[in-house]
């Protein structure tokens, strides 16, 4: 039998890790499209930027936000970010149509994780209770 869980305590550097993963493809995507359509890279750019500024905002409300409940809207924001680019992308036909499904599957990790933190979070509350 595993031990109980113990509660999660912020991190810098798991913090900076997840804020790291969780743009790092943004980026990258915003800047691999810059030279095809600049528009799209720049508001791209300015999705990861909003991120990377909720993520700041998180870390700097960390003594009245529980760790687990911050990775979630850190993912959340990801998602609604995410959204919006290809979205954005769809509308100004920057990106063949076909591929959209593949991205939006792609996504589906995002609320997967927020999930897992969820279940992780009751686990947690469960144990520190008793």
């Amino acid at each position: 039998m595993s031990a109980p869980p113990t509660r999660m305590v912020w991190n810098k550097g798991a913090w900076i890790g997840s804020v790291v993963g969780c743009t790092t493809w943004m980026a990258l995507s915003a800047i691999a499209v810059l030279g095809h359509d600049p528009l799209l890279g720049g508001v791209a750019l300015a999705l990861v930027l909003g991120v990377v500024l909720f993520a700041r905002a998180l870390w700097q409300r960390r003594a009245a936000v529980h760790p687990i409940r911050a990775v979630q809207g850190l993912c959340a924001a990801t998602l609604v970010a995410a959204l919006a680019g290809i979205g954005f992308a769809l509308w100004r036909d920057s990106i063949p149509a076909e591929i959209t499904t593949p991205l939006l599957l792609s996504l589906v990790v995002l609320p997967l994780m927020a999930g897992v933190f969820e279940l992780r979070k009751r686990l947690e509350d469960r144990a520190l209770s008793h």
